[in-house]
């Protein structure tokens, strides 16, 4: 995925936290490089790893195919909305757009291909691992 870095925090952990622009929408969370250090506006081929989220705190709906997207709330949390684009034995794939694949465990979960995938995360469990300046 793409991010377009706005703004940088450092935190007194001497953790950074960044906050950016996807394809899809605003992102923020720690940047996980010594080698890249993140500057404001620059562009960053990035992955990101989010982690573990049980099924009971996603929602799968079915509704018309709508645009993915992402959204920073004033919780403290990110909240994300994919396409399930796939169900293969105990996992479904959800796209966030062109370059963004992340696959979830359904346990539990009743989801159907082109369902809307709906979760959210505090911004402080979202790593980014940059892998490259654009």
């Amino acid at each position: 995925m793409t991010i377009v870095v706005h703004e940088i925090i450092r935190e007194l952990d001497n953790k950074l936290t960044v906050r950016g622009q996807t394809e899809i929408g605003p992102i923020s969370g720690i940047w996980r490089s010594i080698d890249i250090q993140p500057k404001e506006d620059l562009k960053y081929d990035c992955e990101l790893f989010l982690p573990y989220i049980d099924s009971k705190d996603i929602t799968a709906r079915r509704e018309p195919i709508s645009p993915s997207y992402t959204e920073i709330g004033i919780d403290g949390r990110i909240y994300f909305k994919g396409l399930c684009e796939a169900i293969e034995d105990d996992n479904f794939v959800v796209s966030f757009g062109e370059d963004w694949i992340e696959c979830f465990e359904i346990s539990g979960l009743k989801v159907e291909v082109y369902d809307s995938i709906l979760f959210s995360i505090p911004k402080d469990e979202i790593d980014i691992y940059p892998l490259d300046v654009i």
